[in-house]
């Protein structure tokens, strides 16, 4: 029978294949059986095998209408699966697996239904609690990225005033603040434009898996799925600069999960 709660869950793949949303969009459906629900106040996994409200269905768009592909992220780290081939993902063997997933009410058009809202590998933190460094951990991330901290606000500092004597209108003598001794009978130069320093990418190194995980871990309650990938596909997009993200080192994925995580906006 289908699960009647909200809640987050452990269990297996009873079935799973590929198909097509009514937009024809790829999407990856599978039937999930939970054993598990993890209890928020005590901190625990709970047994549920002895409930019969235990099955629901997942599906998981693949490829987005702006080619958001948010779920491959996450299957491929759910499943022992490439990442690459659809019929790799469809044809895959699961049967040994156990994944975690979470289940939300959602609404559309007046109708209130239980969905799985997302999927991760087994021994992922549950729930949406957004795990917290300690006073020791923040005092070490000070230190390293204390450099960086610094040439960013540096970036963004407002120019100095111009000082006294500066030409502000063509033709116009230079003015001087009194007690100043005027250069008389020199040829006034134009004064030098102050020019903002450039703004330094962050730097870093990180894997892409590493990357999302700061991202997923960053993400409020009730942000919507579409608006996590959509920045960070924006994201990738600013970093790669045509380039495919395939190809991205350890340093470009860095200043894709700094660049998301700027997006105070969303998280």
């Amino acid at each position: 029978m289908q699960i009647d709660r909200e809640g987050t869950f452990r269990g297996a793949l009873v079935d799973y294949g590929i198909s097509f949303t009514t937009n024809q969009f790829p999407q990856f459906v599978c039937r999930l059986k939970a054993s598990e629900i993890w209890d928020p106040d005590d901190e625990i996994w709970v047994d549920w095998t002895p409930y019969d409200v235990n099955e629901i269905t997942g599906y998981f768009v693949l490829v987005g209408a702006k080619g958001e592909t948010l779920n491959c992220i996450q299957l491929e780290k759910a499943l022992p699966w490439d990442g690459v081939s659809f019929a790799g993902l469809n044809d895959g063997d699961y049967s040994d697996t156990v994944v975690q997933f979470r289940v939300e009410n959602r609404t559309y058009e007046d109708n209130t239904t239980l969905q799985v809202a997302w999927i991760d590998e087994y021994n992922a933190v549950p729930g949406n609690t957004v795990k917290k460094l300690d006073a020791a951990e923040l005092k070490k991330l000070d230190a390293a990225y204390k450099n960086i901290r610094k040439k960013t606000v540096a970036a963004k500092a407002p120019a100095k005033p111009t000082s006294p004597g500066t030409v502000t209108k063509k033709g116009a003598k230079p003015t001087a603040d009194k007690g100043m001794v005027k250069n008389v009978g020199r040829k006034q130069s134009m004064p030098t434009v102050p020019q903002e320093p450039p703004v330094d990418m962050p730097e870093g190194n990180c894997t892409k898996e590493d990357a999302w995980e700061a991202v997923l871990g960053m993400k409020k309650p009730g942000v919507d799925d579409k608006v996590l990938s959509a920045a960070w596909l924006a994201a990738v997009k600013e970093v790669g600069d045509g380039k495919h993200p395939d190809k991205f080192n350890s340093q470009e994925w860095f200043r894709v999960r700094e660049l998301v995580l700027d997006k105070t906006a969303v998280f």
